[in-house]
């Protein structure tokens, strides 16, 4: 008579009572005696979350006959599952891009159904963790901690996650089993990534811990986000040594953003004369004059003089600064300085006349102080439309630092002024001097895209098409790069020149496939995740499913801790629908990083709406806000249109629909597209007239309609407003990028 196999049927009594960790421990050793047993352990595996696994388990299975029936079910019931789970994530990543703030509660309802209808599953796990996000996105925490207590519970391998996330979820509500989650995570799970997060937020619920908590975060995770803001605590709430630890916040984030802050607070403490100094600069970076002349008030090196004179400036104190500026003046070493800055004084208080004496001493230098003087002098002489007096100073600049960006300027203006005035010798002299620089760096090669137009009205067409073709490939995806390429086309007979008329194409935005993360698939290399996938498959199971399930803030927090590359990390932003945060991380080597669709289907609406082109707008609200619904500019223009208050009023008034607040995404885009709408129809459908009126307002660009003699390229150049000239090349170019990208003709 056969032995019973003992640990076959304690797996079987395991799984019985759902206790599936046992199961899989017994049947593990039983399955290579057995190989039968692959079915039920792949089961098992399957209850606790662990597809991978399981999928192993049912392939062994299914060569194995007396099972092989029912791990080919297994295996196609999982197949259905994984589509059906996809499809949901499909909305689920269409739901998080487009912003939208409503509809979440009836795609959380679907998540609840699948995850009812799959039973214990790998589905039913990432189902249940959506949910939660869903519950959260609804104003609903307390129920999203209640179903991470619930999916910890079915799920032990999602302990480390579901820990952190309800213990944030409970801090309001109930700071002592917030308290307790967050301190089992910290204990539990030493080098998660979630660890200084974890311990941020324990701090602020354990004050009597506080201290040594973010001493851990500083020590022991000084490269993790949260590093900064526990020194800054240490070193202005903490009971030790707070002195050292605001010099070492000075040390290790000598740009932070609590920098003000910790300036201010060492500003208490006995200083050296050279650290004293030393805050004093980073005061007057970010305004504190005041203080910061406190802190020089004794000092007497030239360079202390110096800066109390420009404090003194600043706080309009002209007397004083005046006094301090002249014996700042008085040392070799200052000299070129101190005198633009008192002509910058002089400038501010429209005294010209001196302003021109100070910046003219300041031009007979040969050094950078010479330049500016040169500079800021034919600026003064431009300011009262004395040009002609300009002139030779701006000659002069370009011949002595022919290389610097404000000769570059100088060029341009030159090259621009002789081109509307049709001497086109003059102007090529200038467009070839420039050659492949440009007045903005980021608007491309502006010189040889106009040595081209010049080449062109002169009739060497051979000529233009080489200065194009060279141009084209110079700084890809700007503004000048297109101007080039579409001029080549037309010359070379591919395709008419759009010029900066609006063609509307069909957008096709690739999706990414990220089913590889979780399923141990193949990448497809046609697959525009492919090199970030192939970057993650080295990372832990759980943080690939982070990124799977698009849970951006604990992977971004693994991307951070093993030093993930620029690109990975602004892809995963783009994930997550944080487009501002995309393009900021982006090298720009991937396009889709630079220029996400973000927000499409609101965009599109909003844009559909109110009859302008989607892409047109998406390119005007990149340059407005970098699609951060949350913008506000320094003049008060908010959200992802960047609209004043007082436009939003008026436009509100024309626009049909309860109102919002103008930092609800679709609303702030719907009045934003209504008003491109407006300028539009202001200049009978004219792009360039519409797109500068969003920026400028339709009156200053109704003085500015007759310029250029026609030519579209020439009326960009000569809009008077430097940051609306800007800002039409910039949407423009945004706007060729996005069609080459994304669309189809």
């Amino acid at each position: 008579m056969a032995r019973p196999d003992v640990p076959a049927i304690q797996g079987r009594l395991a799984y019985q009572f759902k206790n599936y960790p046992e199961a899989v421990r017994h049947w593990e050793n039983a399955a290579t005696r057995d190989p039968s047993l692959a079915l039920d352990l792949g089961r098992a595996y399957y209850r606790l979350g662990n597809r991978e696994k399981a999928l192993v388990a049912w392939q062994q299975a299914s060569q194995v006959k007396a099972v092989a029936e029912a791990a080919r079910q297994e295996l196609a019931q999982d197949a259905a599952h994984g589509d059906a789970f996809e499809a949901l994530m499909a909305d689920y990543r269409l739901k998080v891009a487009s912003g939208d703030e409503d509809g979440w509660a009836a795609l959380r309802e679907r998540f609840e159904q699948q995850a009812a209808s799959v039973g214990a599953s790998p589905y039913a796990r990432r189902s249940g963790m959506i949910v939660a996000e869903c519950l959260i996105r609804e104003g609903r925490p307390q129920e999203a901690a209640d179903r991470c207590q619930e999916l910890r519970q079915t799920f032990p391998d999602l302990t480390e996650w579901s820990l952190w996330r309800e213990g944030l979820l409970r801090a309001e509500a109930d700071p002592q089993a917030a308290k307790t989650l967050l301190d089992s995570m910290i204990t539990r799970f030493p080098q998660s990534p979630l660890l200084p997060s974890a311990r941020m937020a324990l701090a602020k619920l354990d004050t009597g811990r506080a201290e040594s908590l973010w001493q851990a975060v500083a020590t022991e995770s000084p490269d993790a986000a949260e590093a900064e803001s526990a020194l800054y605590l240490l070193g202005t709430k903490g009971n030790g040594d707070r002195l050292a630890w605001l010099r070492r916040y000075r040390e290790v984030k000598p740009n932070g953003r609590h920098l003000k802050d910790v300036a201010r607070a060492m500003a208490e403490f006995e200083l050296s004369a050279k650290e004293r100094y030393d805050v004093a600069l980073n005061l007057m970076d970010r305004g504190d004059y005041k203080l910061a002349l406190t802190l020089l008030d004794d000092l007497d090196t030239p360079w202390a003089i110096y800066r109390k004179g420009v404090s003194q400036w600043q706080l309009r104190n002209y007397t004083e600064a005046v006094q301090l500026l002249h014996k700042a003046a008085t040392f070799g070493e200052l000299k070129g300085r101190a005198l633009v800055v008192l002509g910058r004084l002089e400038d501010q208080r429209k005294r010209y006349d001196a302003a021109a004496a100070y910046f003219k001493q300041a031009s007979a230098l040969s050094d950078e102080w010479g330049l500016q003087g040169l500079n800021r002098l034919a600026l003064v002489y431009r300011k009262q439309d004395l040009d002609a007096q300009a002139v030779p100073f701006e000659q002069a600049l370009v011949k002595r630092f022919p290389n610097s960006s404000e000769a570059i300027e100088v060029r341009w203006r030159f090259m621009t002024k002789a081109y509307a005035a049709g001497n086109l010798k003059e102007a090529k002299r200038w467009a070839t001097e420039l050659g492949y620089r440009s007045l903005q760096t980021v608007n491309g090669p502006g010189g040889a895209f106009w040595l081209g137009k010049i080449l062109e009205r002169e009739g060497k067409r051979a000529e233009a098409i080489a200065v194009y073709r060279k141009a084209a490939t110079h700084r890809p995806n700007s503004y000048y790069s297109w101007r080039a390429q579409h001029r080549l086309d037309a010359l070379e007979g591919r395709a008419a020149d759009p010029g900066f008329v609006v063609r509307p194409v069909a957008v096709t935005a690739p999706q990414d496939d990220l089913s590889p993360l979780v399923d141990g698939g193949a990448i497809d290399p046609a697959n525009p995740a492919a090199p970030y996938l192939a970057q993650m498959a080295d990372w832990p199971a759980n943080v690939r499913e982070w990124v799977y399930l698009g849970l951006a803030e604990p992977a971004l927090r693994y991307a951070h801790q093993v030093k993930a590359n620029a690109d990975l990390r602004a892809w995963l932003h783009l994930q997550a629908g944080q487009y501002r945060q995309t393009i900021a991380a982006s090298t720009g080597k991937d396009a889709r990083l630079v220029f996400p669709l973000g927000y499409r289907p609101l965009v599109e609406r909003a844009a559909e709406m109110n009859g302008i082109d989607p892409l047109l707008f998406a390119s005007l609200v990149k340059q407005e806000s970098l699609f951060d619904p949350t913008a506000r500019s320094w003049v008060g223009a908010m959200g992802l249109a960047q609209l004043m208050p007082y436009t939003a009023d008026w436009v509100r008034k024309q626009v049909p629909g309860p109102e919002r607040e103008l930092t609800d995404p679709f609303w702030n885009l719907k009045l934003g597209a209504w008003y491109l709408n407006y300028t539009h129809r202001e200049f009978h459908g004219n792009s360039p007239f519409a797109v500068a009126a969003y920026n400028a307002g339709p009156g200053a660009v109704r003085k500015w309609t007759t310029n250029g003699g026609g030519d579209m390229d020439a009326w960009v150049e000569a809009v008077p407003y430097a940051e609306t000239r800007h800002y039409v090349k910039k949407v423009f170019g945004n706007l060729w990028s996005y069609q080459a990208i994304y669309g189809k003709p």
